[in-house]
Formats: structure tokens, sequence, C-alpha cells
């Protein structure tokens, strides 16, 4: 089941950002900022594991 959770934005960034998402076809501003956010978190958690990967490589004495 879904929610309506509400961000609020400046008004300035609400029309910017709607403007982008019709111009690059989302159907909704909604869609938008949720692939942004999607793709952003994915981002953050690839980075977390490259971290973790390299200190668990330097802890192997793989890297100085």
């Amino acid at each position: 089941m879904f929610f309506a959770n509400k961000i609020k934005l400046d008004p300035a960034l609400h029309k910017s950002a709607s403007r982008r998402a019709t111009e690059l076809g989302y159907p909704s501003l909604d869609d938008f900022v949720t692939h942004l956010l999607e793709r952003e978190l994915k981002s953050a958690a690839d980075q977390t594991t490259r971290d973790r990967v390299l200190q668990k490589m330097k802890g192997l004495g793989y890297l100085q």
C-alpha cells in the first residue's frame, strides 16, 4: 500500500523540476523525483560497498 508523503520544495525549484520532468517525458513530477532519489541512493550504496571492499583489501595487505 502506498501512502501520500509530502516533501516541501521551494516554489522556484518545484517549477524548474516540473518543467524538466516534462522535458524528459516523465508522467509526473513525483515519478521524476522518485527516479532521481532511487538513482542517488543506489549510487551512495554502491560507493559504500566500494569503500568497504577497498578497506578489506587494505586490511588483507593487497593495497597500501
